[in-house]
């Protein structure tokens, strides 16, 4: 769940931290009526402490995202991601027109017309909605991850109560 909550809220960790203590508090509770003294370890506490672990992953992971979403432009993390990740990879202009004729030589990358300051901003700001969108990914991807983790840890769980010898 804390991973469709956007990065831009300022609420993503908030609500990550609370629910891992919630899942700290709950474990307690139910550890405090088990026995402790048996045999075998309670399957549900178990279970319990895998999904503990994979909630303080998941905090792990939403730090990670944060991280991201606040990158500096200059960073190496950033330009490796766009790099990898973005959806229309910048193509180098080599100088060539239309035709490609490497004569003539495009206005673009004429070192004597320079670019406005409008256009440095329009550009800034699409680089900036790129890397947010980049972000969206990661935290699409952290998401599939965990849900993939949690059905696999809940399916486990479930097989091991039936295949278990009383």
């Amino acid at each position: 769940m804390v991973f469709h909550v956007p990065p831009e809220s300022g609420e993503k960790m908030t609500l990550c931290v609370s629910v891992l203590l919630a899942y700290a508090v709950y474990l307690t509770s139910i550890n405090s009526f088990l026995p402790s003294v048996s045999d075998h370890v309670a399957l549900y506490s178990v279970y319990l402490n895998c999904m503990f672990f994979l909630k303080a992953l998941t905090v792990v992971a939403s730090v990670f995202v944060l991280h991201l979403h606040s990158a500096l432009p200059k960073s190496t993390i950033r330009k490796q991601l766009t790099k990898r990740l973005s959806g229309n990879p910048k193509k180098a202009t080599t100088g060539t027109d239309s035709t490609g004729n490497p004569g003539e030589a495009n206005d673009l990358n004429d070192a004597s017309v320079k670019p406005d300051k409008k256009a440095e901003d329009v550009k800034q700001v699409l680089e900036q909605e790129q890397w947010f969108d980049i972000v969206k990914k990661v935290d699409l991807l952290f998401f599939c991850v965990f849900l993939l983790l949690f059905i696999l840890s809940t399916c486990g769980f479930f097989c091991a109560i039936a295949f278990r010898q009383v």
